[in-house]
């Protein structure tokens, strides 16, 4: 019983350093962690009576309550934001709780009837599973639903276990077979272990280099830095444009004009970069208002236009949510003109390049999808890392992904990465629901 407390614990610890923002997440981690007291009031039984009943009970009645409250909150099934149930229902569903523990107080032990217990905690547990399995089944976005079936695999086989064993069973006077729980949450143990290695659940993905990332963020001077790589960016969007200009013989005046319009934009973009910094340069300024991320997509584009024409890459936009998020406009043009450009350095000429933008249940997400030639697979790790790059070009110093995630890191979002060799890469940028 002591391994399915560390066990447990484990899990409930990495879930909620990782995100704890995450509502979900917190959710989450306190029903681990309450039924992880179950295995560990079996091993203090003996000497500690008292602490001992009082985790069983925490156990016994709290973990199907956060079990339906991560369910609720994850599967976004149940709309409650900003209304009030939202502040309600967390309180309506501990009413059973609450009269568990005025009926089988916790002290001098805990004895509670499994019959009713299990006339609560059976409907909590299969309404929880029911949500999980529905938002799997519902989810359009590919990968959303990955994610949605790891946790269908982590969660539902293995509380459909303990619900027939720890309430059903002891119900009808069957008390042996609940110590075969440890053995279940030791397979959701490897299940979690081998999920959050290969394709990483609930925000988490384990990167060893992380700390070292850190470390090197910090040791940066983040805005000498993107100074430097949005003069670079700006410059090569101006040089092309004066280029077109001069190599227009016979150029109209509205040809002059569209270019002359780009390279005022893009001036003031940097002029609006170097303000932003200038006051200090040991860390990025975040003034966060009310954007509309549609908007500052298609503008972003607009400012990018000359680099797609010189490479006749093709855009296709599917801009799903057309509502506000809260956020820095040009630090969040600035990561989106770095994405793109990456994406256009990456296609071939007439290549493609899909953007998407939609409401997702864990944030409204902004996804840049390309054709091109993908990054390798042991890189796939490092490219958020300063000053490494896979690009050959002398031009290129590797601190546009750096800084994107340090950008989205502040803004308390994610930015996501995946990719294959010649097949195409794909970033997706996650706001948290405001």
């Amino acid at each position: 019983m002591l391994l399915l407390f560390l066990f447990l614990w484990t899990i409930g610890i990495i879930i909620l350093i990782a995100d704890r923002h995450r509502e979900s997440n917190r959710w989450l981690s306190t029903f681990v962690f309450s039924s992880g007291l179950g295995g560990l009031s079996v091993e203090l039984s003996e000497k500690h009576d008292f602490i001992a009943s009082l985790f069983s009970s925490i156990a016994h009645n709290f973990a199907p309550y956060t079990l339906l409250m991560f369910s609720v909150h994850y599967s976004g099934l149940i709309n409650v934001k900003g209304s009030e149930w939202k502040r309600k229902l967390p309180y309506i569903l501990l009413i059973p709780i609450i009269i568990m523990y005025v009926i089988f107080p916790v002290y001098p032990q805990f004895h509670p009837s499994f019959i009713i217990l299990s006339l609560w905690t059976v409907p909590y547990i299969l309404g929880a599973n029911a949500m999980l399995i529905y938002a799997y089944l519902q989810e359009q976005n590919k990968q959303v639903k990955t994610e949605r079936l790891s946790i269908c695999l982590m969660v539902v086989p293995g509380t459909l276990f303990v619900m027939i064993t720890n309430y059903i069973l002891r119900a009808i006077e069957i008390h042996t077979i609940w110590m075969y729980n440890t053995w279940v949450v030791a397979i959701i143990f490897l299940i979690f272990i081998v999920l959050l290695i290969k394709r990483g659940i609930m925000g988490l993905r384990i990167r060893f280099e992380k700390k070292r990332l850190d470390s090197n963020m910090k040791a940066i001077t983040s805005g000498t830095m993107m100074i430097t790589h949005t003069i670079k960016n700006e410059l090569v969007k101006i040089s092309m444009c004066t280029e077109n200009i001069k190599s227009s013989v016979n150029a109209t005046k509205e040809g002059i004009d569209d270019n002359a319009e780009i390279i005022l934009k893009s001036t003031n973009h940097l002029l609006a970069m170097t303000n932003k910094i200038n006051d200090k340069l040991d860390a990025l300024v975040i003034e966060k208002r009310e954007n509309n991320l549609k908007s500052l997509t298609e503008n972003t584009l607009e400012i990018l236009k000359p680099c797609l024409q010189s490479k006749d890459v093709k855009v296709i936009k599917h801009f799903q949510y057309k509502g506000e998020i809260i956020c820095d406009e040009t630090h969040i043009r600035e990561v989106l003109i770095n994405i793109i450009r990456n994406a256009i350095e990456a296609v071939q000429t007439g290549g493609e390049i899909v953007i998407e933008i939609f409401q997702a249940r864990d944030g409204v997400t902004l996804t840049v999808k390309d054709n091109g030639k993908g990054i390798p697979k042991h890189y796939i790790s490092k490219v958020i890392e300063p000053f490494f790059t896979t690009k050959e070009n002398n031009n290129n110093f590797g601190l546009g992904l750096s800084y994107c995630y340090n950008v989205i890191r502040q803004h308390e979002g994610k930015l996501e990465i995946d990719s294959k060799e010649n097949k195409g890469t794909t970033v997706r940028l996650i706001f948290q629901n405001q």
